[in-house]
C-alpha cells in the first residue's frame, strides 16, 4: 500500500475512532442519567458513528469467508501475497473436510472476476455477494513443495493452469554499495500514484463499472495470428501442458492491459489513448507470454 493510501486510510480511522469514544462517553452519561424504563431507547438522541471501509490492497493469510467482507469493500480487487505458497494450497483442506470443497471452486472463479457469494455462521450479514471478485494470488514455492500442491486434482480442475510460474536462473549474489536513487522512488512513487487514482466507470444505478479498452486495427491482427499459432502448437501437447496452454492464450491480453495502462499513466494520462491497446504493448505482451511458456 502506498504512503499516500495508508496516510489517508489512517485519518480515516483516526477520525472514526475519536467519534466512536465520544458516542461511548455520550452513551455512558445518558445511562447513568435516565431512569430505568423499558419502554425508552437506551440510544435515544444519541447516533452512533459508522464504521468506515477499510482501504486494502492486499491480504496474506485468509479464507474464503473472512475475504468476501473486505472485497465487498474494495471492488478494485486485492492480492493475496504468501511467502510460502504451499500453506496457501493447504489452507483449502485445513477449512473445508479434507477435499478442497467450495473454497478451491471460489479461488478459481476468483481468476476471471466471477461473482462470489459466501454464507456465514456468523457476523452479519449472514450472506456476502461480491458482483466481481478479482483476486491475484501471489508467492513463492520451492520445488518440491510445488510437486507435491500440484496434485492430480489441482491440475484436473484447472488451478495449476492459472499460475505463471517462474524460475529465473539463478545467480551467485555479491555485494553491492549500489541504491535506488531518490529520482527513481519518486518516478516509481508517481507512477503507483498514477495508477491507483484510475476510477471505474459508474453505471445507472450508482456502481462501479469496468472501463473497456480495446486494441488498435493492427494489434488485432497481431492478436489473431498469436491465437491461431498457440493453438496450433497447444494441439500437439499431451493432456497437462495443453491445459495450461489453454490459459496462457488469454494472458497476452491480461499483461497487455497491465503495459498499456502503466505507460499511458508515466506519459501523463494522454486522454486519447486510455482505451486503445497499441501494436508496440501487445507484442511486449505476446513476448512476455512465450517466456511463461520456457
Amino acid at each position: 500500500m502506498t504512503d499516500v493510501v495508508k496516510r489517508a486510510q489512517n485519518k480515516i480511522v483516526k477520525e472514526y475512532q475519536e467519534l466512536f469514544g465520544e458516542y461511548e462517553l455520550d452513551l455512558e452519561r445518558y445511562e447513568r442519567s435516565a431512569k430505568k424504563d423499558d419502554s425508552q431507547s437506551k440510544e435515544q438522541g444519541l447516533t452512533k458513528p459508522k464504521e468506515p471501509k477499510r482501504i486494502r490492497l492486499f491480504v496474506s493469510d485468509t479464507t474464503i469467508e473472512a475475504l468476501a467482507p473486505i472485497l465487498l469493500d474494495n471492488p478494485r480487487g486485492l492480492a493475496v501475497i504468501r511467502d510460502e505458497l504451499s500453506g496457501w494450497f493447504g489452507s483449502f483442506d485445513k477449512y473445508t473436510g479434507g477435499k478442497g470443497g467450495s473454497d478451491s471452486s471460489h479461488w478459481l472463479s476468483m481468476y476471471g472476476g466471477d461473482s462470489l457469494t459466501v454464507d456465514r455462521k456468523t457476523g452479519y450479514p449472514k450472506t456476502i455477494h461480491v458482483p466481481e471478485a478479482s483476486v491475484s494470488i501471489n508467492g513463492g514455492i520451492p520445488p518440491g513443495p510445488l510437486k507435491r500442491a500440484l496434485s492430480t486434482e489441482n491440475r484436473e480442475s484447472g488451478m495449476a493452469a492459472r499460475f505463471l510460474m517462474v524460475r529465473p536462473p539463478e545467480i551467485i549474489k555479491q555485494w553491492t554499495e549500489k541504491e535506488v536513487s531518490p529520482e527513481e522512488e519518486a518516478a516509481y512513487e508517481q507512477l503507483i500514484k498514477g495508477l491507483y487514482s484510475l476510477e471505474s466507470s459508474i453505471d445507472d444505478e450508482g456502481d462501479p463499472t469496468p472501463n473497456i479498452a480495446k486494441s488498435s486495427p493492427e494489434a488485432h491482427e497481431i492478436w489473431t495470428e498469436f491465437y491461431n499459432r498457440h493453438n496450433i502448437e497447444r494441439s500437439k501437447l499431451g493432456e497437462d501442458l495443453s491445459a495450461s496452454f489453454s490459459k496462457l492464450e488469454e494472458i497476452p491480453l491480461r499483461l497487455g492491459l497491465i503495459i498499456h495502462l502503466v505507460k499511458w499513466v508515466a506519459k501523463g494520462k494522454v486522454k486519447d489513448d486510455q482505451y486503445v491497446v497499441s501494436e508496440e504493448t501487445l507484442l511486449a505482451a505476446i513476448q512476455l507470454t512465450e517466456w511463461f511458456k520456457l
